[in-house]
C-alpha cells in the first residue's frame, strides 16, 4: 500500500514538472518582419519552404522529419487587391480536399489580430489537427500553423494559443 502511494506521489510530481516545463515561455524568436514567443524548450530550425519551424527539442530529429507538435510560419507578399479574409477564404478553397475546418473565427486578443481556423489536415500519410492563424501588415501576409497529432492536439492548444497571441508584426 505504501509503495503504491509513493509511486502515485512521484508520478504526480513528475506530471506537474512536465506541465510546468511545457508552459515556460521566455524565448523570443526575432525575425525580420515579426517576433514570436516560444517555449524555452523548443528549437527553431530553418526550412526551405517556410520562414520558421519550431518544435520541442527532444522531438526534433532531422531537418527532413516532421516533429509534432510544431509551429510553422509562412511570410509572403500580400497580392494587390486582397485582404487577409479573402486570402484565408482562397486558402480554404484550395485546400478543401485536405482540410476539414472545424472552426473559423477572428481573434483580437494578443499583440496582433488574427483570423484563426481549427482544422483536421489529411495529407494521406499523416493526419494532424491544426490551429492556423492568418494576419497581415505592411504588404505581407503571415500564415502560422500550429500542428499536433489528433490525440494530442487538445493538450497542446493552450500552448499554441499563447504562441499565436505573442506574435508581433513589425511596422
Amino acid at each position: 500500500m505504501k509503495g503504491n502511494l509513493f509511486k502515485f506521489i512521484i508520478a504526480g510530481i513528475l506530471l506537474t514538472s512536465l506541465s510546468n516545463a511545457q508552459s515556460s515561455f521566455g524565448k523570443t524568436e526575432l525575425r525580420k518582419t515579426y517576433s514570436i514567443e516560444l517555449p524555452d524548450d523548443w528549437q527553431v530550425r530553418s526550412d526551405l519552404i517556410v520562414d520558421m519551424v519550431a518544435a520541442p527539442k527532444e522531438r526534433v530529429k532531422t531537418e527532413h522529419e516532421a516533429a509534432l507538435p510544431n509551429i510553422k510560419v509562412v511570410v509572403k507578399d500580400l497580392p494587390d487587391g486582397l485582404d487577409i479574409d479573402q486570402l484565408c477564404d482562397i486558402s480554404q478553397k484550395q485546400w478543401a480536399g485536405q482540410w476539414k475546418v472545424e472552426s473559423d473565427k477572428k481573434v483580437k486578443s494578443g499583440k496582433t489580430p488574427t483570423r484563426r481556423l481549427v482544422l483536421i489536415q489529411d495529407l494521406g500519410i499523416l493526419k494532424t489537427k491544426v490551429l492556423k492563424a492568418f494576419a497581415s501588415a505592411n504588404g505581407k501576409y503571415y500564415i502560422v500553423s500550429c500542428s499536433d497529432k489528433l490525440a494530442d492536439f487538445d493538450n497542446s492548444l493552450g500552448q499554441f494559443e499563447k504562441m499565436l497571441d505573442s506574435i508581433e508584426l513589425k511596422k
